[in-house]
């Protein structure tokens, strides 16, 4: 049985450095490729303003999440729910940028402490579909004709992409064979770090002891005594080849 989640979030921008949070996040569940009627959704007070010129494209107001919980109130029930699946994530990039900062502030790890892996379904259909000019979530929407009347009425919203997401994603699976999918995932989905990084490390400084200063002063001095050589040793390989 694999346990994937087509997952969204709405936010008050576009970058956790410039203070910019999590409004609102959903997930739905598929197993083995169908839709399970589960999910989990999520309005969240960002604990800041939302800009007017954001507000126009999710409808989410600084009124509608004045009452709503904040992250650190639901990321129990929302890690429970996500840990051990495999996410689809449109743009993936950014939508774990920003989940991972609410997670940061909360010292609750990154998204990769709790999940098995994550597809960029963005990069997905660039692969499979290279002939196609568009790979946005309403491209994907009426490439397989799913209906968008929803969005066009209600705007962006976390829960309602991400079960245009999961319909997008099961289309494109009855297209391709799983294992062309998964190959193409193996080459160029992964978003999770190749390297793990460390933060905040205070790494004791490197001092050498009295038998290592001695032994790199012995080195460099047959170092030295080499660079003499090498110009001696072409002087007389030149003129041999002079005089032959």
């Amino acid at each position: 049985m694999k346990r994937q989640l087509t997952f969204d979030t709405e936010t008050t921008g576009l970058n956790p450095d410039d203070g910019h949070r999590v409004v609102e996040l959903a997930a739905v569940e598929l197993i083995d490729g169908v839709k399970t009627g589960k999910n989990f959704y999520a309005l969240i007070n960002p604990e800041r303003s939302i800009p007017e010129e954001v507000v126009r494209i999710h409808h989410i107001d600084d009124e509608k999440v004045k009452d709503s919980p904040k992250f650190r109130e639901i990321a129990d029930k929302f890690l429970e729910f996500i840990t051990g699946a495999e996410l689809l994530i449109h743009n993936a990039d950014f939508d774990i940028k920003m989940i991972n900062n609410e997670l940061d502030i909360i010292n609750k790890g990154k998204i990769w402490d709790y999940v098995t892996n994550s597809i960029c379904t963005m990069k997905m259909s660039r692969r499979l579909y290279k002939s196609e000019k568009k790979h946005s979530l309403d491209a994907l929407a009426i490439r397989f004709n799913i209906s968008l009347d929803e969005r066009a009425a209600k705007g962006h919203g976390a829960l309602l992409d991400c079960e245009l997401l999961a319909d997008a994603y099961i289309a494109m699976i009855k297209e391709h064979p799983i294992s062309d999918i998964e190959a193409e995932i193996a080459l160029t989905n992964w978003v999770r770090p190749t390297i793990k990084r460390y933060e905040g490390l205070i790494l004791p400084e490197a001092v050498a002891n009295e038998r290592e200063e001695k032994l790199n002063g012995l080195y460099l001095n047959k170092l030295e005594e080499a660079t003499k050589v090498v110009p001696i040793f072409n002087k007389v390989f030149n003129s041999s080849k002079l005089s032959m």
